[in-house]
């Protein structure tokens, strides 16, 4: 018999105190962290309130506007047809009263129609922005009707260009009410058909199930792409293959609008806890969800997969939910924006990895359009429109299987003879232009398209849903300049500036920049011109799938009009007449085409007009209030239709012309009369000389002559005191500035000077251009005797210096020519700097290039890289481009580590660890002995190499972001192991091209290095172009 002692009994109760202590302690925790949790969702509750109050606000001020301004078109109307409207006003106030009346009446008009449908108008639609907006109609109402009992001269030009709409644009285009919000259940069955998902799949399951020690810790993928790309669908693919290693697994999907995150974490509950959850937990806010999974997943391996991540803040709200334990636990997220995709990789858990969804290739289309359509295998007779269907679906998984389904569809209701092309019915017409034309239709596989794409454009901000209808006016594949672009943003009125604290060009990069996060643009692929000296040279394109999707949103909107073939077509834009009217001459449209004489009233209201192709028969008489007028590669356009467009007096509210791609051989006087006009490009004509009276122009900031017959400025080009951008020459062959120009005029204006001659310049003109103190981009061309004059070279090395905005560097040399002069310290040269370019040698990697921080584009030739050198080249940690040319032939490989480059021998003697880094102090001895250890280049994405045997050796974990490989080779010494290796290990490239002098296509050094490319590219797990001195080749994987 045991008899407990005293001793014992304690023991127990103060066990039994410690549990119920331990229990006391988690429910006093628990408590704590969701009223944490709670005080942060008031917080965000308050804020939505104060959103409500001020959308409440926002109509009654636009009440009071339409009460202001209801009456001043009849007081208009009336002044025009007195007496003083007759015989009392000059000919150009009498036009800027007629503007007024039809702008004002627009306004009343859309006001009207915008406090009819009130109701659809709530928190998000509105800001302050919208009250200082209604606040400034008012004012203006205020001064015409002073203006209109006394007329004020001095005021009515000025005050007339501050006219715009853009804002109740926007709210005109506010649907009628938010989606529906989707079900949180995602079907995690497996497709019938999968295609082009193999390499992917196995490269992110390998990623995710890694178990050494270095993982164990939680780890985030996300999955982004544009719409119908196969996200969900590779996302699901991965957590089926990989489900059965994780304790717990869920799958749900977030709805776009509201978020509905309760929902959403009832259902994981749900999932991951199976019968164990209770009623009451289930029925818990979000708060105590959140808390209640991170203590159920503490001590558990799981998988999460949440489908469809659409901001920033919603992943705040749910990722508390779930733990970072070390049990090698994962969570997927899918995602249609850049921006959001990396955020969530990198808050709260840094160590994530963003999976970006591409298009399929030719392949891998027409495998899965002949599932679809035909069953495997492709039928021997499906031809021309089966090619055409892939080409304008360019890639896009749900586009190639909606269409498919379509053609199934017909196969099995009538007779299909793809030879022909006898196609009867909307569902095959391929003469319509673009997949756009079919959404309307209402048939049931492109209706599927329609709801998948929709979200992307519904929950755009009011503002981008604008600017992203605005790149529907473009024609398909058309490649967008992106300057020009924001210059006719600005031009329109679309993004308002009087009510921005900060400027129009910043809020402008902003606005584009999510643009292309949200796939609505991207970057296309074009040869780099010798006359690129911009930061980002990048052109740009609507994506094709949303450009399906914008055109059908635009027509539905009636937010442009594109075609005049008949007056049914030439509907009101936004409800607010037609304010902008495109003309493309296309495959579609009758090249002689012509604008109905008859509309001319219809167009009173115009203010954007963009005619391109050869499209005939347009008289500009008809649009007598443009702020726009884009004529860039319009056939029909003749010298002699200038001075009757310019005198006509009508363009006084010009603010943007275009004259890019047409024939015009010469600019008449009669320009000095656009007396409003801020950008005029002139580019790419046979343009040889400029009238004086371009010099008038006082409002003129953009000036683009690149590419004409243009040899110098202007004698009084700086009387063109408002001047941010001159651009001229390309490249090569530059512009020279006139003898006796003064800089100082424009030293508080010009931001851009690119392409000019200093050749035949004196010392004082290099040096005078320091006095240019706001200039941001700068691109000169030197002579060989400049370069070699001490004083032509002490006055650039202190232009250089003293030119502290500089953000974009170009000097040109002649052949031969040596920079080393340029030898100053990091700490003197321009710290904005981003993009560097230049032609001419130096010795070794210059010093000052280390002072560049937040550069992201280099281009240089050295004659040795030595150590340093490759030490300041490793640490620009921002590089995304390098441009590298190399006059010497490497008798050693130049290996790149995952931290940099290195030669072959410091390789073999390195003895430090792999992510160490170089201290200041380290002398050059212990570099030789030890290895240059340097920053890695993480950022960068291309790299170009101009060397005679480019002996380039890529380690594993080397330039973990690069997608574009270029490699410049003559001719050498031949060698089987003197040529590149080690491609395999660049995990991002996406293109390898090969450049060479066709005079070496038989050189053995250049042969063994493209074999080896060949062969090493053959032998990757996915697919990479390679490029052969300008010809795609066919590489067999």
């Amino acid at each position: 018999m045991l008899v407990a002692t005293k001793d014992d009994i304690s023991e127990e109760e103060e066990d039994e105190e410690v549990v119920v202590m331990d229990s006391e302690g988690e429910r006093l925790r628990r408590k704590r962290e969701i009223g944490r949790k709670r005080e942060v969702r008031i917080a965000r509750e308050l804020e939505r309130q104060r959103d409500v109050r001020m959308a409440a606000a926002a109509k009654e001020e636009m009440k009071g506007v339409l009460r202001a301004m209801d009456r001043l078109p009849g007081r208009i109307s009336d002044l025009l047809r007195s007496d003083r409207g007759h015989d009392g006003l000059s000919v150009l106030a009498r036009r800027g009263f007629i503007f007024m009346e039809t702008e004002l009446s627009s306004i009343v008009a859309a006001l009207r129609q915008l406090l009819a449908s009130a109701e659809r108008i709530g928190p998000g639609h509105v800001d302050s922005q919208t009250v200082n907006h209604c606040a400034y109609l008012v004012d203006l109402a205020r001064w015409i009707d002073d203006l209109i009992d006394g007329y004020a001269p001095d005021k009515a030009e000025t005050e007339l260009r501050e006219l715009n709409l853009a804002w109740i644009e926007q709210l005109l285009l506010v649907t009628d009410a938010p989606p529906a919000a989707p079900d949180v259940v995602v079907d995690v069955g497996p497709p019938s058909i999968l295609v082009g998902i193999d390499v992917p799949r196995k490269k992110l399951a390998r990623w995710l199930t890694a178990s050494d020690d270095g993982e164990a810790q939680l780890k985030v993928l996300s999955v982004v792409g544009p719409a119908g790309m196969g996200k969900t669908t590779l996302a699901m693919d991965v957590f089926r293959q990989i489900e059965g290693q994780f304790q717990c697994r869920a799958v749900a999907r977030l709805s776009a609008r509201p978020p509905h995150t309760d929902k959403l974490l009832r259902h994981i509950m749900s999932q991951i806890t199976g019968s164990q959850a209770d009623a009451a937990t289930l029925e818990g806010d979000e708060c105590a969800l959140a808390y209640d999974i991170k203590q159920y997943l503490q001590t558990k391996r799981y998988l999460i997969v949440i489908d469809d991540m659409w901001r920033t803040s919603d992943w705040e709200l749910i990722w508390d939910a779930f733990p970072s334990n070390r049990c090698h636990s994962r969570i997927i997220i899918t995602t249609r924006i850049r921006s959001v995709a990396r955020s969530c990789c990198s808050h709260p858990w840094p160590n994530g990895l963003v999976h970006e969804v591409k298009p399929l290739g030719a392949t891998d289309s027409e495998r899965l359009f002949s599932a679809v359509a035909h069953g495997w295998p492709r039928p021997a007779n499906s031809g021309r429109v089966s090619n055409e269907i892939l080409r304008v679906c360019d890639g896009t998984p749900l586009l190639i299987i909606a269409m498919a389904g379509l053609v199934s569809k017909q196969m099995q209701e009538e007779d299909y003879d793809d030879e022909e092309g006898d196609q009867s019915g909307v569902t095959m017409d391929i003469s319509r232009p673009c997949v756009a034309a079919y959404l309307p239709s209402g048939i049931r596989e492109l209706k599927q398209v329609e709801d998948t794409l929709s979200p992307s454009y519904d929950n755009l901000p009011c503002e981008l849903r604008l600017l992203s209808l605005y790149m529907s006016t473009f024609p398909q594949g058309y490649v967008i300049d992106k300057h020009l672009l924001i210059r006719k943003w600005k031009a329109e009125g679309l993004i308002a500036v009087h009510t921005l604290q900060s400027g129009f060009e910043e809020r402008a990069e902003e606005c584009f920049s999510q643009l292309v996060q949200r796939y609505i643009i991207r970057p296309v692929r074009t040869r780099r011109r010798a006359c690129d000296c911009e930061c980002n040279p990048c052109s740009y394109q609507v994506n094709h799938f949303m450009f399906q999707l914008l055109a059908s949103k635009s027509a539905d909107k009636n937010f442009v009009t594109t075609s005049c073939c008949d007056t049914g077509t030439l509907r009101g834009s936004s409800g607010l007449q037609i304010r902008r009217v495109f003309l493309h001459h296309g495959q579609q449209q009758p090249a002689d085409q012509e604008v109905p004489t008859q509309m001319e009233e219809m167009f009173s209201c115009t203010r954007s007009l963009t005619v391109s192709g050869e499209v005939d028969g347009i008289s500009l008489e008809m649009f007598p209030h443009l702020v726009v007028l884009d004529l860039q590669g319009w056939e029909k356009l003749k010298d002699d239709d200038l001075p009757r467009i310019f005198s006509s007096g009508k363009l006084f509210l010009l603010r943007f012309l275009s004259l890019r791609n047409t024939r015009v051989s010469e600019l008449p006087p009669e320009i000095g009369m656009l007396s409003s006009l801020e950008t005029l490009d002139a580019s790419h004509t046979r343009i040889a000389k400029l009238p004086p009276e371009v010099c008038t122009l006082r409002s003129l900031e953009e000036l683009d002559l690149r590419s004409t017959r243009i040899q110098q400025l202007p004698e009084r080009i700086d009387k063109l005191v408002a001047l941010r951008h001159m651009r001229a020459g390309d490249g090569a062959a530059s512009t020279r500035i006139p003898k006796g120009i003064d800089l100082g005029m424009l030293r508080d204006t010009l931001e851009t000077l690119a392409a000019v001659d200093l050749r035949e310049c004196s010392a004082d003109v290099v040096r005078n251009l320091s006095l240019l103190r706001c200039l941001e981009v700068l691109s000169v061309s030197l002579s060989l005797r400049q370069c070699t004059d001490k004083e032509y070279q002490d006055n650039l090395s202190f232009l250089v210096q003293r030119l502290k905005c500089l953000r974009s560097l170009t000097i040109r040399c002649e052949l031969g020519c040596s920079m080393e002069f340029l030898d100053f310290s990091p700490e003197d040269a321009p710290q904005n700097l981003r993009y560097v370019a230049m032609h001419a040698r130096f010795l070794t990697v210059p010093r000052w290039i280390a002072g560049l921080n937040h550069l992201s584009s280099l281009h240089i030739r050295v004659c040795k890289l030595a150590p340093e050198g490759v030490k300041i080249l490793g640490r620009l940690h921002r590089l995304e481009r390098l441009e590298l040319g190399l006059d010497f032939l490497p008798r050693e490989a130049i290996v790149i580590q995952g931290q940099g480059f290195m030669s072959s021998s410091q390789n073999r003697s390195n003895r430090a660890p792999l992510n160490s880094k170089i201290h200041e102090e380290e002398e050059d001895g212990d570099d030789e002995k030890n290895g240059i250890i340097i920053y890695p280049f993480r950022e960068l994405l291309r790299l170009s190499v101009d060397c005679r045997v480019p002996w380039l050796v890529f380690k594993e974990g080397a330039m973990p972001k690069l997608t574009d490989l270029e490699l410049k080779l003559s001719t050498g010494p031949a060698s089987h192991e003197s040529v590149p290796s080690g491609i395999a290990n660049l995990l991002s490239l996406e293109q390898v091209a090969v450049q060479y002098d066709a005079w070496y296509i038989n050189s053995r050094s250049v042969r063994a290095t493209v074999d080896a490319i060949r062969r090493q590219v053959a032998e990757l797990r996915y697919t990479v172009k390679l490029v052969n001195n300008g010809v795609e080749e066919d590489v067999e994987h």
